[in-house]
């Protein structure tokens, strides 16, 4: 069987340091991550919690709102350092911010101590007994008792997962009747995150350093006969190993024939020389993430059909690439992609979305690529480039992260592109 030269050191590069890590090597880590203090838990100054919060009181002003409910945990953890597990995070917990003073937080008895410990949230209030109603009702109580309910505007994020339908409707209702208005601001939060400062883009600087630590290890794992959560397993060992956290989702080993296709974690299925894969990773470094994906086949050299849908994916994220800067409206940008591309069935119907902070299982934000989205790009946000190609039976996936610079956009991955790439031959 012939096999695909490999003409990218920078997979090499990575393939080394992931081979280090699986076989146990205890040589210094290379990439140098610091150790987190256990007793420190932000991971930001004070200043850039501070300018996070003013800004946030200042689009409540801009809206005419009151105060605001938040309840994502990505928006608790963008505003005040406040982190929890996935299981921690489904007890009732919300954070009360007004327009004007001191942020609320209400949460579960068993999280004050670990939230007390933050200098930048310091009014705390709790419940004894999760899942009960009186827990959503104390929220509008609070309201009340802060001179934010009658005759007040009061945004609330509706598009959380902390936040239950049981839960919303009670508190509609009770702040209703107590004369108060509630308002979607869902994106809220969302809009500042968006728009990355200094700090922020250091850490995803990170995180991509961790992609490429991941990818590599799983490409390098990739071989007829594996299975594909041993796969999984070879990364993840990896990019712990090198300092990397929790990643918001699992490894995507994705059939790409049009009638295998599935989005499935990572399975017991073993990989047959010539399947092709569609593998999409993400890097983790204190929450931000960096998600990229490759097409690669298998074991074998690939057909026609799959260097020819894959050569359609990559013009396009080039053509999307060569586009991006300061300046320029996501929904030009996909008008002018799916135009030149004349985009076919099973193909993009988005050319690229905002990444940053993750929790299972959500890493991506409300800055699409697509027709209809009236974002402005600006330097500091940061994107996963998709390109999508079909012939044939073949569909082919590439994805590249990126953050936008003053010029134009700069890449979040050393990994190099192009080639469709063969593992495991």
């Amino acid at each position: 069987m012939g096999r695909l030269p490999r003409t990218q050191p920078a997979f090499e590069e990575h393939e080394e340091v992931s081979k280090a890590f699986s076989s146990g090597s205890t040589a210094a880590d290379p990439l140098a991550l610091p150790d987190l203090d256990p007793d420190q838990p932000l991971v930001f100054e004070a200043a850039e919690y501070a300018a996070r919060q003013r800004r946030l009181q200042e689009a409540l002003a801009a809206r005419g709102l009151d105060a605001v409910l938040l309840y994502s945990i990505h928006s608790l953890y963008y505003l005040y350092g406040y982190d929890l597990a996935a299981g921690a995070a489904i007890p009732y917990g919300v954070v009360l911010a007004p327009c004007d003073g001191e942020p609320t937080a209400c949460v579960r008895n068993t999280l004050v101590p670990w939230l007390s410990r933050s200098t930048v949230l310091r009014d705390i209030q709790s419940y004894d007994e999760p899942f009960r109603d009186d827990n959503a009702a104390q929220t509008v109580a609070l309201l009340a008792g802060r001179g934010l309910l009658a005759g007040r505007r009061i945004g609330i994020e509706t598009r959380s997962q902390q936040l239950n339908a049981h839960d919303y409707a009670l508190v509609r209702s009770r702040t209703e009747a107590g004369g108060g208005t509630l308002v979607d601001a869902s994106d809220l939060v969302m809009e500042l995150r968006i728009r990355k400062s200094p700090a922020e883009i250091s850490m995803m600087r990170q995180a991509g350093r961790l992609y490429d630590v991941f990818m590599a290890a799983a490409l390098a794992a990739i071989r007829p006969g594996v299975r594909e959560c041993d796969v999984h397993a070879q990364a993840v060992h990896a990019v712990y190993a090198a300092g990397g956290d929790d990643v918001a989702q699992p490894l995507m080993l994705m059939p790409i024939a049009l009638s295998r296709m599935h989005c499935l974690p990572p399975s017991r299925r073993r990989l047959r020389a010539g399947d092709g894969l569609f593998v999409e990773a993400a890097g983790c470094y204190n929450r931000y993430h960096v998600v990229g994906g490759r097409t690669v086949v298998c074991g074998a050299l690939p057909g026609a059909e799959l260097r020819a849908a894959h050569a359609r994916a990559r013009e396009s994220i080039e053509l999307t690439r060569s586009l991006l800067r300061p300046g320029a409206t996501a929904d030009a940008i996909a008008r002018t992609v799916m135009a030149a591309r004349q985009v076919r069935e099973h193909e993009a119907f988005y050319a690229a979305y905002g990444t940053g902070i993750g929790f299972r299982s959500l890493w991506h934000e409300d800055l699409i690529l697509r027709a209809g989205d009236p974002h402005v790009l600006e330097p500091g946000m940061t994107l996963t480039v998709f390109g999508f190609g079909t012939e044939g039976e073949s569909f082919a996936i590439a994805a590249d992260p990126v953050v936008i610079t003053e010029r134009g956009c700069d890449s979040l991955s050393a990994l190099a592109t192009g080639e469709l790439q063969v593992a495991g031959a």
